[in-house]
């Protein structure tokens, strides 16, 4: 089980609510299984999160020791500790509550593909992100999470193609090809903000674009259906279910158009 910052720092001022007071007492014997149970949850933030200046990241982990070696002592002792060399004589929970306010509690694992083609680079952090998550439902057993999260990102990185990487031109001509092999009934609006992912899988396959290969297609027509899931009474009525299959296959989907995107746009 994973835990981000704000859980932490909500943590830290339900066991410590006058944490900010100028008279904050030192940590103390009693406060023991308080901060046993707060290092456990520490341990458990991923690293991708704590993401800060290399400094604050430094007093941070001093902090976390700290608060560790504390309560080694109280095994022997009831001598608190507040300040240890390195702080600048800020006290150890303050350290800990203030570096944990400054990371997001989203961001993409490190080994998370890369998006490069995707030349907004916040956009592109939001799709990395939601890339991570549905690798990360899927290693939870998190089968609805995992497959829609998969489509929808797959719809924003075909939509992305459509709007900013293809030309006007070339997106009429991929859009007649489309129309001419029946691959969509009718020309999609010209608003492409407005287009399923039918409309941006085909027109995105076709020439000249090109974009996604014609396995990758494939492999999202299998997947596009499930975003279906995302609306719970067309669900209900098709009787349609969320497992393990529809996660993988969406995943796979996923993972096949970013490795097209990337080999098309480097």
């Amino acid at each position: 089980m994973r835990t981000v910052p704000s859980q932490i720092v909500a943590c830290i001022y339900r066991m410590f609510p006058n944490i900010d007071a100028p008279n904050f007492p030192p940590m103390e014997r009693q406060h023991r299984p308080a901060l046993a149970a707060l290092l456990r949850l520490i341990d458990k933030i991923p690293a991708e999160l704590l993401i800060v200046d290399p400094g604050e990241l430094e007093r941070f982990n001093i902090a976390v020791e700290a608060v560790r070696s504390q309560l080694d002592i109280w095994r022997d002792g009831q001598f608190p500790i507040r300040t240890v060399q390195g702080l600048d004589n800020i006290d150890i929970l303050r350290v800990i509550v203030r570096v944990l306010r400054e990371c997001q509690d989203e961001a993409a694992a490190s080994n998370t593909a890369g998006l490069e083609f995707v030349q907004d680079q916040t956009y592109r952090t939001l799709l990395r992100i939601d890339l991570s998550a549905a690798h990360r439902a899927v290693a939870h057993g998190e089968w609805k999470a995992a497959t829609v999260l998969a489509g929808s990102v797959i719809e924003a990185l075909l939509l992305w193609v459509i709007e900013h990487i293809a030309t006007a031109p070339e997106r009429q001509a991929a859009t007649a090809a489309a129309l001419a092999a029946n691959l969509i009934a009718a020309a999609p609006n010209a608003n492409a903000q407005t287009w399923g992912l039918h409309e941006l899988t085909e027109v995105s396959a076709q020439p000249p674009i090109d974009a996604i290969t014609a396995p990758t297609t494939a492999s999202v027509r299998l997947a596009r259906g499930f975003r279906n899931f995302i609306h719970p009474g067309r669900a209900q009525r098709s009787g349609a279910i969320c497992d393990q299959a529809t996660a993988l296959i969406a995943l796979g989907a996923l993972e096949s158009v970013a490795r097209d995107l990337r080999v098309r746009y480097p």
